[in-house]
């Protein structure tokens, strides 16, 4: 008996699917992987010594001269007493943070007791105490001379109003001619000794010891951007949904319609460049100004940087002190009747944005690429009508990159 091979079903060859390198709608991404963190491990020590007491901070930068802790990481340490050990009967460490604000304005928005009528604020975020050792009554025990401690800080806090934000960063703020505006946020952990009176005097002011602290803030992109190519303009055009769009116009006598690009997600690692696509269309009698044919008198310009808004909120309204956050050294890639095209990269300036963007209850720092486009200065302008044109666009600058996820803290999902 022979038996028939049935045949195979037939099958139409469907069309490869596109991809692209963000979802698009009604898409999802369900897994991501990050490379490996690439941030040195600290594995130094920081001392700080008077007549009595030691305060040893570990997993430290070697010969750091401030001690370094990350928002939600690990306070590890050594408390050692140099002499008269016999005489403590306590060991405590505390660890405060503090973020103040003032403006020349009355009324703050929020305080740690109380609204402020004198344009002061001032919250504590940090107030945290461990009893390292504590003398029983009637033992005969005596402190250790050397007393190890580790401690978790928190990530949030809630203010008195019962709102939860997260932890900021240490900063400090220094404004010159701009009188009656403040900003700082500031940490400490302090060594604390109880001695019995009438030893105190002995003691004099060696009871406690104390450091300030940087507290890291660590941020991250919530996804990687795009690679990029040698010509931005290519990867614009092979793939524009990985670009955000934002549009501008630049009034004219004949008004000019401007265009910047900037990649997804637009946050990004402020020690990252960040590049970016800008053009002008128009008509080419008010573009031929901005070309790099015309004489520098009768040039117009086009500056494409980053600003960053530090602002105190009072009853008023936001006090706001705006600071140069970075420059971009941008380049003309295309000069073409009716479309002139600029690309580049922002470089942020580490003296100036040397922490993220973050906002704690009336305090904020925001960032933004800003668009500053100038009017040539020649009079043979005149039949041409122009007016300065400043536009910006927020950014959220970040401490790590992408790829440092294993050990960054949260994403800014904008």
């Amino acid at each position: 008996m022979s038996l028939a091979l049935a045949q195979p079903p037939a099958y139409e060859l469907a069309q490869t699917p596109s991809y692209a390198v963000l979802p698009r709608s009604g898409e999802q991404r369900l897994a991501l992987s990050g490379r490996m963190p690439t941030r040195a491990i600290r594995s130094g020590t920081f001392e700080k010594r008077s007549k009595r007491l030691v305060l040893a901070l570990y997993e430290q930068r070697a010969e750091g001269e401030v001690p370094v802790i990350d928002r939600g990481g690990w306070v590890s340490g050594c408390v050692g007493l140099l002499e008269r050990a016999q005489e403590v009967q306590k060991v405590e460490v505390k660890i405060d943070g503090v973020l103040y604000g003032q403006t020349s304005r009355a009324g703050s928005t929020m305080s740690s007791n109380r609204s402020l009528t004198d344009g002061k604020m001032k919250l504590m975020y940090l107030s945290e105490s461990l009893t390292l050792w504590e003398k029983k009554s009637q033992t005969n025990t005596t402190c250790p001379t050397e007393i190890p401690f580790r401690h978790r800080l928190p990530k949030t806090f809630f203010d008195n109003q019962g709102n939860e934000w997260l932890i900021p960063p240490t900063f400090e703020t220094n404004f010159k001619g701009m009188y009656g505006f403040m900003a700082y946020s500031r940490c400490t952990i302090s060594v604390i000794l109880t001695v019995p009176r009438g030893l105190d005097k002995f003691w004099s002011k060696d009871t406690s010891l104390s450091t300030p602290f940087v507290l890291q803030a660590r941020t991250r992109p919530p996804f990687a951007s795009i690679e990029m190519s040698s010509r931005l303009l290519e990867t614009l055009k092979s793939a524009p949904e990985a670009w955000s769009q934002h549009n501008f116009t630049v009034q004219t006598t004949d008004t000019l319609v401007g265009q910047l690009y900037i990649s997804k997600p637009t946050a990004y690692c402020m020690n990252d460049p960040i590049p970016f696509h800008l053009q002008l269309t128009g008509e080419s009698a008010a573009l031929a100004f901005f070309q790099l044919s015309q004489p520098a008198m009768e040039r117009g310009s086009v500056q494409v940087s980053i600003l960053r808004h530090i602002s105190v909120a009072a009853l008023d309204g936001d006090v706001v002190h705006r600071v140069p956050g970075g420059r971009s050294n941008q380049r003309l890639v295309s000069q073409s009747p009716g479309l002139l095209s600029w690309e580049g990269e922002l470089i942020a300036d580490a003296d100036t944005v040397n922490v993220g963007s973050f906002r704690v209850g009336p305090i904020s720092m925001t960032d933004y690429v800003s668009i500053t486009i100038d009017p040539p200065p020649s009079k043979k302008t005149q039949k041409i009508a122009f007016i300065q044109t400043s536009r910006r666009f927020q950014i959220v600058l970040t401490t790590d990159r992408w790829q440092d996820m294993g050990e960054a803290g949260p994403s800014y999902e904008l």
